[in-house]
């Protein structure tokens, strides 16, 4: 037995489907594999229009061991330039090990790519990927920055 629907019907069950798949289906990620306890912040600090200091990717809440981040790279507030492969730079903090000393991390990346983040806090390990899963290279630089306001 087949089942027609009335057209209405029709046209607003497939405008409900379009609606929930994800729209952005390319983002550039931060992943938490450090070791239990670590905790890690992020904010977006190079790739995207600062001026007004809203229009960026800032993280606003701790991200623990095996959580993961992503803003796509289509979406403003994530790249000036909807390309995968538009240059990036984040500000990664451990603010269990730094919770008065606002020192990080500046990275770089792509706007289409991840940034793994592994090991004790006291000595990070980074590893940075391109959309195609390929290890790119990268700078790191310590450095000191005003904390954000970060939930727990």
């Amino acid at each position: 037995m087949m089942i027609t629907l009335p057209p209405l019907l029709y046209i607003g069950l497939n405008l409900i489907l379009i609606t929930l798949i994800p729209q952005h289906a390319h983002s550039f990620c931060v992943y938490n594999q450090g070791e239990p306890g670590v905790l890690l912040t992020a904010e977006q600090i190079g790739g995207v229009d600062n001026t007004p200091m809203i229009r960026r990717f800032k993280q606003k809440k701790f991200m623990h061991p095996g959580d993961n981040i992503c803003c796509p790279y289509d979406y403003k507030d994530c790249s000036d330039v909807p390309d995968k492969n538009h240059p990036i730079t984040l500000w990664l903090h451990f603010p269990n090990y730094h919770d008065t000393d606002p020192t990080g991390y500046d990275i770089t990346g792509v706007a289409g790519g991840y940034i793994i983040v592994s090991g004790p806090v006291v000595q990070p390990k980074f590893e940075v990927f391109n959309a195609d899963h390929q290890s790119i290279t990268f700078n790191l630089t310590q450095t000191l920055r005003t904390l954000g306001a970060y939930d727990t």
